[in-house]
This record gives C-alpha cells, sequence and structure tokens, in this order.
C-alpha cells in the first residue's frame, strides 16, 4: 500500500533514502536522543503507590500483578477504602475507578521484580518500547510513503511530544505499550500476502494493545478507516468486519466485567453518559489535535480550566483547517486518490481521537493517532519543499511562492522546534513533580507528631498533596509518625477557617462568596451525587457531617472524634511556605485561618 508517490528530484538521493537501514536508523537514532531527557525522571504521582502495592506496604489492599490499574478493585470497596484513608472522606459511595491493562501492568510488575526502586532501569525498558515503537512506524512509513517522505515521517513520529508523558511517567508506560501493538497490529494488517496467517497475527496484536490500554481502540478506527479509503465503504466494512469484532468484544467485555470509572466527575463514561461523553469530545478532540500538530501541550487544559481548553480546541480546529487547505492547495502535485488514502488515515486518527476523550486531555494517549499525523506533515512538508525546488525563477518571485515558503516555515517551525521542545519540557516538568513529592515528604513537619496518631490535611487542592502526599510519606519515609495514613480534610482552592468548638469536634469552613474547586476535587464524586447537608460519614476514629454545601460540595463539615482531639492522637498539617507545616490544635473555642497557597502543581 502507497499513500502517496512522487518523483524524487535527486534518483541517487531518493535510493539511499528508500534503503531499510538507513530509515531505521533515522528512525531509532532520533528516538533514542529524544527520549534521553526522560531517563531521569525518577517516581512520580501513581509511580509511587503502583510501586507500594508491589511491595506490600499497603496492608490488605492487593492487586496482583495485572490489575495495578484497578485502583477500587471489587476485593476492596470503596467504603473499606475511604476507611483506610486512600481515597478523601467525600468519595462517592460507589465511586469506580477501574481500567482493564494486565499487560501494561505486568511491564511495571516486572521492572519491580528485576530492578526493584532504580527507577533508571526502569525508565530505561520504558526507551526499549520507545525504539520497538519508532521502528515499527518506520516500517510502516517505508510501505505508505515515498522515500524522502518516509524519512521525514520517522523523524517526525520519533520527535513528537505525545511521547513525552509515557516515556517520562512510568504509571502512563501503558500508552506506549498499547500503541507498540497497535503499530504491530497495522503492520501485520497490512502486509503484503500476509494472507490468514498475516490477519491472524494483527488481530493478535490489536487485543494486545486493547489489553494494554484503552487507547488501543485507535488501532481499530485506523485498520477500518484504511480499508474503506482503499476500497470504498461496503467492500472496506467486510474487509474490517474482524477488527471491529474484536474492538466490539473488547468494548462489551470492558463493561460486562465492571471496568471504566463510575460515579466521578473526572471521568465521563461513554455508556452511563453518552450526551456527556459528547460534549466533551467536541471541546478534547481539537484540543487533542492541536498537540498532534502544533506541538502545543493538551495537559495545560488540565492546570488552566475550561478558559484553556477552550483556546487549545481553537487552535486545533484551526491547525486542521490549515492542514486541510494546504493538503488542498498542493493541487496537482497529489493525485485524488493519494488525497483519498492520506485523508482517510487522518479521518482514521481523528475517529480515535473521539474514543480518548473521557478523561481531562492528554498526549499521553495520542501516540497511536501520531502515526497519521506525522505522515500528513511529512507529506505536506516533503512535497511543498519539492515544489519550491522545482519552481522556475524568472527573475522574481513565482507568484504565490512566498505562501508556500510560510507555510513550509510555519509547519517546520511546530513540528521540528515546538514539539521536541514541547517533548522535553513535559519531561524536564515530570520529572520535577517527582523530585518535589520527595521533598514533601522528607521536609514534611510531622517531628511533633506522635506514633500512632493520625495524620489531617487541612488544605489539600494541589494533587500532589491530597493525591500523592500519603503514598510520598510512605515510600521515602516510612519511619515518619502517621506516614501509613493520612486524610484529606478539604481539597477547597480557597482560604478556609478551622473552629474547635468542643474537645472532641472540629469544625472546618471554606471561605469566600463562591465555591470553588479543582477537577481532581471532581475525581471522588460525579455531579449527580452532589454532597448534601446532614450527610453523615463513619470512618474507623472518625465521625464526619456535612453541615452546609454550595454547588455540590461542602462549605462547612463537623469532625467528631469520640476520644477527643489530642495532641497525642491527632496531627493537623497544613500547605504554607512551600511545605507541609505542623498546625497546632486550636484551643476549645477558639480558630485558626488557614490562608490558601497553590500547591506544586500551581493548584
Amino acid at each position: 500500500m502507497s499513500l502517496v508517490q512522487t518523483d524524487s528530484p535527486s534518483p541517487a538521493l531518493g535510493a539511499d533514502l528508500a534503503h531499510p537501514r538507513t530509515l531505521a536508523a533515522a528512525s531509532l537514532g532520533v528516538a533514542l536522543l529524544a527520549s534521553v531527557p526522560s531517563w531521569f525522571s525518577g517516581f512520580a504521582n501513581d509511580d509511587l503507590s503502583q510501586r507500594l502495592l508491589l511491595e506490600g506496604a499497603l496492608p490488605g489492599y492487593t492487586v496482583g500483578w495485572l490489575g495495578l490499574y484497578d485502583f477500587t478493585p471489587p476485593s476492596m470497596p470503596t467504603a473499606e477504602l475511604v476507611a483506610r484513608g486512600v481515597l478523601p472522606w467525600f468519595s462517592h459511595p460507589d465511586l469506580e475507578l477501574r481500567f482493564l491493562r494486565p499487560l501494561a501492568s505486568l511491564t511495571l510488575a516486572l521492572d519491580h521484580a528485576l530492578f526493584g526502586r532504580n527507577a533508571l532501569l526502569a525508565h530505561l525498558h520504558s526507551g526499549l518500547w520507545m525504539l520497538a515503537l519508532a521502528f515499527v512506524a518506520a516500517q510502516l512509513y517505508r510501505r505508505w510513503l515515498p522515500a524522502r517522505a518516509a524519512v521525514l515521517a520517522a523523524v517526525l513520529f520519533a520527535l513528537s511530544p505525545v511521547h513525552g508523558i509515557p516515556l517520562s511517567w512510568l504509571a502512563s508506560r501503558h500508552t506506549l505499550v498499547s500503541a507498540t501493538f497497535g503499530a504491530l497490529s497495522l503492520w501485520a494488517w497490512l502486509r503484503p500476502g500476509g494472507g490468514v496467517g498475516g490477519r491472524g497475527l494483527a488481530l493478535a496484536f490489536l487485543a494486545a494493545s486493547l489489553l494494554s490500554s484503552e487507547s488501543g481502540l485507535v488501532t481499530v478506527t485506523l485498520i477500518v478507516s484504511i480499508e474503506l479509503a482503499r476500497v470504498g465503504l461496503r467492500r472496506g466494512l467486510v474487509r474490517a468486519a474482524l477488527p471491529l469484532g474484536v474492538g466490539l468484544a473488547y468494548l462489551l467485555a470492558y463493561a460486562g466485567l465492571g471496568y471504566g470509572a463510575r460515579n466521578s466527575s473526572f471521568y465521563i463514561s461513554p455508556f452511563d453518559a453518552p450526551l456527556e461523553y459528547l460534549q466533551a469530545a467536541l471541546l478534547g478532540v481539537p484540543a487533542l489535535a492541536a498537540e498532534l500538530l502544533l506541538g502545543v501541550p493538551s495537559t495545560a487544559a488540565g492546570i488552566g480550566g475550561r478558559p484553556a481548553l477552550l483556546g487549545l480546541a481553537a487552535l486545533g480546529v484551526a491547525s486542521a483547517g490549515g492542514a486541510v487547505l494546504w493538503l488542498r492547495a498542493l493541487g496537482s502535485a497529489l493525485s485524488s486518490s493519494e488525497r483519498r488514502e492520506l485523508g482517510g488515515l487522518c479521518a482514521g486518527a481523528l475517529l480515535g481521537l473521539s474514543a480518548l476523550t473521557g478523561s481531562p486531555v492528554s498526549g499521553r494517549v495520542l501516540p497511536l493517532p501520531a502515526l497519521a499525523t506525522a505522515a500528513l506533515a511529512a507529506v505536506l512538508l516533503e512535497r511543498t519543499w519539492s515544489l519550491l525546488r522545482g519552481s522556475p525563477s524568472r527573475g522574481g518571485a513565482t507568484p504565490g511562492r512566498w505562501r508556500w515558503r510560510a507555510a513550509l516555515a510555519l509547519g517546520a517551525l511546530f513540528q521540528l522546534v515546538v514539539s521536541p521542545l514541547t517533548r522535553v519540557a513535559l519531561a524536564l516538568q515530570i520529572g520535577e513533580s517527582g523530585r518535589t513529592q520527595e521533598r514533601l515528604a522528607r521536609e514534611a513537619d510531622v517531628g511533633a507528631c506522635a506514633h500512632g496518631g493520625s495524620l489531617y490535611l487541612v488544605n489539600g487542592s494541589d494533587p500532589t498533596l491530597a493525591l500523592y502526599a500519603a503514598a510520598a510519606l510512605l515510600f521515602y519515609t516510612p519511619e515518619k509518625a502517621g506516614a501509613e495514613r493520612l486524610r484529606v480534610l478539604s481539597m477547597a482552592p480557597q482560604p478556609q477557617r478551622l473552629t474547635r468548638p468542643a474537645p472532641g469536634a472540629l469544625l472546618l469552613e471554606v471561605l469566600g462568596d463562591t465555591r470553588r474547586s479543582t477537577p481532581f476535587e471532581q475525581l471522588f464524586r460525579g455531579p449527580d451525587q452532589p454532597l448534601e447537608p446532614g450527610l453523615r460519614v463513619a470512618l474507623p476514629e472518625l465521625d464526619v457531617r456535612v453541615e452546609a454545601t454550595r454547588a455540590g460540595l461542602f462549605t462547612r463539615a463537623r469532625f467528631e472524634r469520640a476520644a477527643g482531639f489530642d495532641a497525642a492522637s491527632t496531627c493537623l498539617l497544613v500547605w504554607r511556605n512551600g511545605r507541609l507545616e505542623h498546625e497546632r490544635l486550636p484551643a476549645v473555642g477558639a480558630s485558626v485561618m488557614v490562608e490558601h497557597q497553590p500547591g506544586p502543581m500551581g493548584l
């Protein structure tokens, strides 16, 4: 299958580039160099809790080597996770965060078995997956594109920022593993003369892709779209029936076995809330396209909120529209069949993006769609370069020549400059997150806390605090008092007042005319199950009663302890001055103000 054919102005150069070893060297060399910053990212975020699980440091919380992404397993009801402090007290009682990624989970378990806590070797393991993916991608481009475009596409794919998070964050390796198996599935499916054996191998790789990550669904959309572009709607659907069947069987099994996210505003399930999922896709798809085409990190939407998401979506629409206009402007430089097939490949990627918007947009889900956009960018850049080199000089600029130069310069800027810089920036950011979590644990002011007591984090709006502080303490400083359990009292990103109305009671009030929140606070409760006044939550050592709410979030909550609050059993922590500081219990009848200070992630 060849998407684009062109005559090279330099046959010798074209022959050199067409050599398999040249293409492999380009793809593997660039992939290796671009991956170096990620090797030193260490452990970050979910890496900590997953390592603790593998080490058996969380008694009673066992998921096995294949279930590290099953965050609320059936063996551990949500109420028990709340009681243990793994989930905050305001979590929905039927919260489910379950993801079917056994093969990706197995790779992390192998890291633990082979390397222990050696993060460098674990990241080098991820690097091997990246090299495998880059190599298979290069073989696909060799089939799809002419020599120069194939080499350029392989380089652009290896440089893409979408690999930044999966390479730098070990817990996000699942999309890298899935993309590798997905690319192998495409290679086997499209292999000339593959026959029944080739199709069977392709389906096996497809199953492996799906069992590594939900992002493997993009493999299905790519195969289907390619077949439709090659032989038309009717014959294409017949030829792609088996991959479609595997994808459908996967979805049915995924839902039937209880996997997915439920009762959470952070994740949207297309099974439970199809309209909400469609609304999310309307902004999520173009926002992801902005990272694919321009190298603008889509993770900015998670920090910048809806305005950032709208801006990214606008950039995505503009860049996609610009690519279409550019493709059309090439006119006779591409035949209608070439444009149709290249368009079919990109349509498969676009359709695949719609399956990846159930959670806040993030480029980590994009390695498979990047197969298509790298091919598109390479064709546009290479063909435009060829047109400019072949245009006759007539004592001045050829009409429209400056437009081609501008398009070529902008395309090269985003694909060859912005994208690699974004890739490096993401690796550095994740590495800094990991180092911040280690500093947080080592600098936590818990010296005044007694062993056997309880740690209570008053203000944990930042995910580094609310989601990962407990794991960081247990991972890096298990000897510290209370490291085995830390309860988050509030994730409100605004000032709060803590009052002690009685020896055994604490009253926490969120101040301000409006009740703000972050996406991470919404992780634990869906929009259809708001907190309501009068709600009571019984914890092993604590009873919680919601006294006032606004917009479904608590603004006043009362915490009562039958044994009473005292320095021997209670340690209050607040995020202040860039560290977790110990806060003295207020005297009975007294209050203490807890000002909001953005955490390490700026939330």
